[in-house]
């Protein structure tokens, strides 16, 4: 038999795609650097290389879903935002304008995309804790009342879009974490954005230069040489940022294998340093104690060896040896002077809250009107600023009514938090227990400072609503484990 081997023609060759696509998109991004201001010229490459990126993302994470959960927490690191309208005068502690930040952004995205997978009879299970979004609308609605009060109306607007935005950010937090899916996917990203983090700061560090999202140098913070990493120029940003989620490895830590560790010490070892060299104290003193708490329960629950909290003990006393001489400097500022400087401060605040108790003086106002609220005991060196403390903050600005709305949220994220203790589920407990660590951090957080205006207070927004997505989550799998074991008592 003869085996007759046939030849086909070769395929003619097409021009290589790739190469044109990225000779193409270098135009673009010439031609858009030279045309536009540089501000929009960052954001429009930014953004076609994201589009660009967006195949090879979908590919490496297996679906839309994980990619777009992924981004969500990826982007909490980045204090990226734009202004549909824009006012052209510094407002610490609130908003500029109708502001869209980068997070926003990617939230509205995640909820496009529940919506088409809906729509096409694929959708995802969608979680409303409806306690927790009865407590955002009311937040919401009763800091719009103080528009009564308000100097400049269209700022409190600009308020309540800035105060709606970070409700609609928690809600889709919370249905980020109502899933396992979305936990791992949550335990994971704050990994990386440690590492990309702490990359960032040390370079900042090493070549002495600060920058802002937009591409622009910005000038050093003085003397004291702190670097505000992605999130802007106030150290204490990254800082808590950096805090945070160096509570999820610090967890990790205490559970890994001993194979599997070294990994996470190497994140956990370069995290702590960049925060010992963020030089903010506050972070400092909320790490330690988040960290004491966490190593407490490790120990109780027996998942954490005496060896290890050694081991992670040496491993932080050679970071402090590392970064000793930014740290001693300081810790030997002259400190009781910085506290008389910001404790006086309050009394400002105190004063618009007496003149107007119930409302305030408006929400996203209090910097605009600081000069009418200055105490008689105030001197003409005396530092006229917004108080560093965020619970005054939004009671000078939204009155009484409006501090206890927001404390209602606070109560509300504990209570879940309590009520989910008892899982045995080692990802959910020991997700539960990071959120106690957490959302303490970010309460002696703002007692330091003022959070509004923040990527802080986009953080702390995430945060509190993760933390009711996880409780929900435990709340859900105990019912079902319930009725498994009716089912089986009764078929027995």
């Amino acid at each position: 038999m003869i085996e007759v081997r046939t030849t086909r023609p070769a395929p003619a060759r097409t021009p290589p795609l790739a190469l044109i696509v990225g000779v193409v998109y270098g135009l673009l991004c010439v031609l858009v650097w030279v045309i536009l201001p540089t501000n929009w010229a960052f954001y429009v490459c930014a953004a076609a290389l994201v589009a660009a990126a967006v195949p090879i993302a979908v590919e490496l994470t297996g679906s839309i879903d994980d990619l777009l959960a992924f981004l969500l927490v990826f982007s909490l690191q980045f204090s990226s935002s734009f202004n549909l309208i824009y006012e052209t005068k510094s407002m610490p502690g609130g908003a500029q304008g109708i502001n869209i930040t980068l997070v926003l952004l990617i939230a509205v995205a995640w909820w496009v995309w529940i919506e088409i997978r809906r729509m096409s009879g694929a959708a995802l299970p969608v979680h409303f804790d409806r306690g927790f979004l009865k407590a955002l609308v009311w937040f919401v609605i009763i800091s719009g009342l103080s528009i009564v009060n308000a100097p400049t109306k269209q700022y409190t607007a600009w308020g309540l879009f800035y105060n709606t935005s970070m409700a609609v950010i928690a809600l889709t937090a919370a249905q980020l974490c109502s899933t396992r899916k979305g936990l791992r996917i949550l335990w994971t990203a704050a990994m990386v954005v440690i590492v990309s983090q702490t990359v960032v700061l040390l370079a900042q560090r090493a070549l002495d230069i600060s920058f802002s999202m937009n591409g622009d140098l910005l000038p050093n913070r003085g003397e004291e040489g702190r670097f505000g990493g992605t999130v802007g120029m106030a150290p204490a940003n990254a800082a808590t940022l950096m805090m945070i989620l160096l509570f999820f490895v610090e967890k990790r830590l205490f559970a890994a294998a001993r194979h599997t560790a070294w990994v996470t010490s190497g994140v956990f070892a370069a995290g702590g340093l960049s925060l010992l060299l963020s030089l903010t104290r506050s972070c400092w003193i909320g790490f330690t104690a988040g960290s004491a708490f966490l190593t407490w329960r490790a120990l109780r629950e027996g998942k954490v060896r005496p060896l290890r909290v050694v081991q992670l003990a040496a491993a932080a006393f050679v970071c402090v040896v590392i970064a000793w001489g930014p740290v001693h400097d300081r810790l030997g500022s002259n400190h009781r002077a910085a506290w008389e400087e910001r404790w006086k401060l309050n009394y400002i605040d105190l004063e618009m809250i007496k003149a107007h108790p119930i409302v305030g003086v408006g929400l996203n106002n209090a910097y605009d009107s600081l000069k009418r609220y200055v105490p008689s005991s105030f001197s003409d060196s005396d530092w006229v600023y917004l108080a560093h403390n965020q619970f005054l903050h939004i009671t000078a600005e939204t009155g009484i009514v409006g501090l206890l709305s927001f404390l209602w949220i606070l109560c509300l994220v504990l209570r879940r938090l309590n009520a989910s203790r008892g899982t045995r589920d080692p990802l959910l407990k020991d997700t539960v227990t990071v959120m106690f660590a957490v959302i303490g951090s970010l309460i002696w957080g703002m007692q330091l400072d003022f959070y509004s205006g923040m990527q802080m207070y986009v953080l702390l927004w995430f945060m509190l609503g993760a933390a009711v997505g996880v409780s929900g989550l435990c709340v859900r799998e105990k019912a079902q484990r319930r009725a498994v074991e009716s089912a089986v008592r009764a078929a027995a």
